[in-house]
């Protein structure tokens, strides 16, 4: 036990060296490496809760390993205490890097979502347009999380200068960090769950900062809106298209020759008057700030801050200047308390001006002509605690801009929430600024590459995080924009910006049918601001991630690991973007659990079935998962108009869940802990019985809602039974009206039971019950005979034929063919089993047409269900067609010289669902590909010979 109360170990790890061990709160490990006569430091920028704790240190020798537990008594990590090596001012530590472990986080790296095999230096760095090998780029955030076996870890390794991790690179057993400048302080971070992990890594860091409702909007912005007429063009343009926009944003060229603080004189005469029009119409301005200061007597921030001796020294205690977009600048030093506070009065007139959020730009710190693009090493910063190197603090820099600028805004502004945006960043930057990934360009892969980027920074605490939409550099095709926007409208920040003299980048730009497809995807964020307005609250009170990879949610599926075609929104959404020019159809392979489509919310298939999603260029394919509750508003204009009193909650069967909504002012006050609204909703679903409660409002917030319109999505029928607070409720062809909650109203299309509760008429207990499966006996009324089992062989000539010979595909340049098959049906303990028998004469892939494929075609009394399956086994679910719960049909196809034979498996639970006793036809469809004259693939044509009314007997009939 020290002195002052810590417990902590110290373990000897050679003749001149120590790593001392400390037990932090939250199951929090504190590893320190010291060296010589090396003292142990509290310094740090990025954690903020240090509390010890009075339990014994968790680690131990076994031999030269040095292994660290939780408090549970289980392995974090283990260290080669041989491996531990200083080297002057170098520290080196090795962790044991199990096969199979994976590696995420690390905050914004590009390249794959899984780190294992990769070497990642941190430094920030100004890198214009990256690629997905560039390294490092703008931020530095050393945190990974580990997982192996189901479980996931935590790593800070807290040094804000020079860090090198090597992830298996060098050798695959090992996690090597070497830090140049000395500090080698490390926290491990237990789970096991990730969620966990994220959870407690904000903790030690700081929640993330909680923004005004109307930073999730939509953004538009370029390089550069100038002049103010300009401005309100676009203004007027978003307007008059109706496409939903929150903030216009304006890049250096507002200011009076890149000075920042001030206005150009000639573009932008009146930016009070500007900012009063802009908000008139209900846009919010964000501006650019960049650090550095053109040098310049007459500048009024120049002259100031000289005066106040807020600028970098060199070593000779000279002021630092380099180059940057004024000419030659000076730099705040913001390490600097005294600087901090000069730096955030600056932004008075701006406020005064009426500008609503702040952009720091440019802050690795990036300057044109100094060494490596920054400044030199020996730069000198004043701290608190005495001068320093700019080596030892290169990666804060960016840190404590946006700390002064968010400090001094909240100071002018306490009633309004700050929102800062900013390009650089390190651990612990979550709590005072949102992040964008930098200048990235206009290609597809910058489009793939974006997704894992921005996946792992929100496994770093970054909640709100984004790319530059259609890419800064170049110019995007009309279909790369909308994919863009597609996949953007699902990620925690939505901004389009592009460089200086590239083509308009409007969501109207490219005319239509592209306006109306931008239309929709910004229209679809708008629909879901309940649902990611209330995960921000959870993010800036637990530390909850809002976008999640999919082993986030799922960490014991290995398969899922490396996945970055798709991720989670909370935890209820899949997100599957287009990420590849000309795809109209996604072919996915789902996680476990029951799923839905949505917002439809017609069933789905379950447990790690692949799906094809059909993905026109107006719609980004998204699944709800069962349990999910997720509000759906009506768009308006923007975030303050998408609100109403009556408020849609869709909810998915299939899972249990829980959701709280959230209502505050929205903006303010600065510290994000004013009054507000909770309502709890929460669902318990069984395969036969739904139980939703909703709880009373909790809070100080009057709310806005007045009414939540339930819907329930994922039925297996329409309820027998309905039951409101123990009072039954009768069924009504409306759902009722905000006033009341005697009513609920069955969706056929969809499957769905909707019900409209007051909220103060809450708490509510709704519970829904369904008749249980029917034990009749069912058998198709054309059947050839029985089997024992679903591998019996099927006899020759047997069953039920239809044939299919007589019908001809043909056309003005094709020869005619015949296309014939043969269509069996037989009953077996399990299932109904379906065959179609292809002729292969008929199947030679030439100029005249290839079959590709036999459908199965169900048509129940609410819906119809199809499956598809081609020559190649592969098979699918239209995406936009009804799933029932009790079942899947599995298909499989085997060809051979003679035949292609197409079997479907159809459950008995599935022909014992309720509502199917009005029957349920069957039938089976060829489906034959032509070839264009050229010999590529055109359209696909849907043989209807087996159903048609000419054909006695061509229908399977349940009775």
């Amino acid at each position: 036990m020290s002195a002052d109360g810590q417990t902590w170990t110290e373990l000897g790890s050679g003749p001149d060296a120590r790593l001392r061990v400390t037990p932090l709160a939250d199951g929090v490990v504190r590893l320190q490496y010291l060296v010589g006569e090396e003292q142990p430091s509290d310094r740090s920028h990025a954690v903020i809760d240090r509390r010890p704790v009075d339990r014994a240190p968790p680690a131990r020798i076994d031999g030269d390993m040095v292994v660290v537990m939780d408090e549970g008594g289980a392995t974090i990590a283990e260290l080669p205490s041989s491996e531990l090596v200083s080297s002057g001012q170098r520290r080196d530590v090795a962790f044991v890097y199990p096969h199979g472990e994976r590696t995420f986080g690390f905050g914004e790296k590009a390249g794959k979502l899984d780190h294992r095999g990769r070497v990642f230096r941190f430094w920030n760095t100004d890198s214009f347009m990256y690629d997905r090998l560039t390294d490092p780029i703008y931020k530095s955030i050393p945190f990974w999380i580990g997982v192996r076996d189901g479980r996931a870890y935590g790593v800070l390794v807290d040094n804000p200068g020079r860090v090198t991790v090597d992830c298996g690179a060098w050798d695959p057993d090992r996690l090597r960090v070497r830090t140049e400048t000395g500090r080698l302080d490390v926290y491990l971070v237990p789970g096991p769950d990730p969620l966990d992990v994220v959870r407690r890594y904000t903790a030690l860091t700081g929640r993330p900062a909680l923004p005004p409702r109307w930073a999730l909007g939509f953004h538009q912005c370029r390089y550069s809106y100038h002049p103010a007429e300009r401005v309100q063009e676009i203004a007027r343009a978003f307007r008059t298209h109706d496409i939903p926009c929150d903030g216009l944003w304006l890049d250096i060229h507002y200011m009076h020759g890149y000075r920042c603080f001030t206005w150009d004189p000639d573009g932008f005469p009146d930016p009070k008057a500007l900012t009063d029009s802009l908000h008139d119409d209900g846009f919010k301005v964000v501006a650019m700030i960049d650090p550095g200061l053109k040098v310049e007597e007459t500048y009024h921030a120049y002259a100031e801050g000289k005066k106040a001796d807020a600028f970098v020294k060199l070593p000779d205690g000279s002021e630092g200047h380099g180059t940057c977009w004024p000419g030659q600048c000076a730099y705040p030093d913001f390490f600097s308390p005294a600087a901090r506070d000069w730096w955030g009065e600056l932004y008075g007139p701006l406020v005064a001006d009426g500008v609503d959020g702040y952009w720091n730009d440019m802050n690795e710190p990036s300057v044109f002509d100094g060494p490596g693009g920054t400044f030199p090493d020996d730069a000198v910063h004043q701290t608190e605690d005495g001068p320093i190197s700019h080596a030892e603090v290169h990666n804060a820099y960016g840190h404590e801009m946006v700390r002064a600028t968010r400090d001094g805004v909240a100071r002018m502004r306490p009633d309004k929430r700050p929102f800062v945006l900013t390009r650089a960043a390190y651990a612990g930057t979550q709590r005072y600024a949102a992040a964008w990934s930098g200048d990235n360009f206009s290609s597809w892969d910058d489009l793939k590459h974006s997704i894992p980027m921005a996946l792992n920074m929100s496994a770093s605490g970054f909640p709100m995080y984004g790319p530059d939409i259609g890419g800064f550099g170049g110019s995007p095709s009309p279909e790369l924009f909308v994919r863009w926007l597609q996949a953007a409208a699902h990620l925690g920040l939505m901004r389009v910006h592009t460089c200086l003299g590239t083509p308009d980048q409007e969501p109207w730009s490219f005319g239509e049918p592209w306006t109306s497809c931008a239309r929709a995807a910004i229209r679809t964020r708008y629909r879901l601001l309940a649902y990611m307005y209330a995960m921000l609250h959870d993010a800036a009170r637990h530390g909850t991630p809002m976008v999640r990879p999919l082993w986030m949610e799922w960490p014991d599926v290995p398969d899922l690991a490396d996945r970055e075609d798709c991720w989670m929104l909370g935890s209820g959404l899949l997100v599957a973007p287009v990420l590849e020019p000309g795809v109209t159809r996604l072919n996915l392979s789902l996680p476990p659990g029951r799923w839905h489509t949505f917002p439809e919310g017609r069933p789905l298939r379950v447990d790690g079935c692949e799906v094809t999603l059909d993905a026109p260029m107006d719609r980004v394919p998204v699944l709800a998962r069962g349990g999910a509750i997720v509000p759906w508003q009506e768009p308006g204009r923007n975030s303050d108009d998408t609100q109403s009193d009556v408020l849609r909650v869709k909810i998915f069967a299939g899972g249990h869940g829980t959701f709280t909504l959230v209502e505050d002012d929205n903006d303010g006050p600065a510290d994000g802990d004013g009054p507000r609204r909770d309502i709890g909703v929460h669902l318990r679903s069984e395969p036969l019985h739904q139980i939703v409660t909703v709880d009373e409002p909790a809070g100080q917030h009057p709310g806005a809602v007045r009414a939540l319109d339930l819907e329930l999505h994922g039925l297996p029928g329409p309820p027998d039974q309905v039951i409101c607070n123990d009072n039954p409720v009768e069924a009504r062809s409306a759902p009722g009206t905000r006033h009341d909650a005697d009513g609920w109203a069955w969706d056929t299309e969809v499957c769905s039971v909707r019900m409209i509760v007051p909220v103060d008429a809450l708490p509510v207990r709704i519970e829904l019950s369904h008749p249980p499966l029917p034990t009749a006996d069912r058998r198709p009324a054309l059947v050839a005979h029985e089997a024992d089992d679903r591998d019996a062989p099927w006899p020759d000539g047997g069953g039920a034929h239809l044939a299919g010979g007589d019908h001809v595909v043909q056309s003005s340049w094709w020869t005619t063919r015949d296309v014939s098959a043969t269509v069996q049906a037989r009953w077996t303990p399990e299932v109904l089993q379906i065959r179609c028998v292809v002729a292969d004469a008929d199947r030679a892939c030439n100029e005249n047409g290839q079959e590709d494929g036999v459908r199965l075609v169900l048509e129940v009394p609410d819906g119809t269900v199809q499956v598809r399956i081609g020559p190649d086994g592969k098979s699918w679910v239209r995406e936009d067609l009804y799933w029932a719960p009790h079942g899947r049909i599995s298909a499989d196809v085997k060809t051979d010289a003679i035949q292609t034979i197409y079997r479907f498996d159809v459950p008995a639970a599935l022909l014992g669902a309720p509502g199917l006793d009005a029957g349920l036809t069957c039938a089976c469809d060829l489906a034959v590909q032509h070839s264009d004259r050229d010999g590529s693939r055109g359209i696909v044509e849907w043989v209807r010979g087996f159903t048609a009314p000419d054909r006695p007997g061509g229908v399977l009939k349940l009775v």
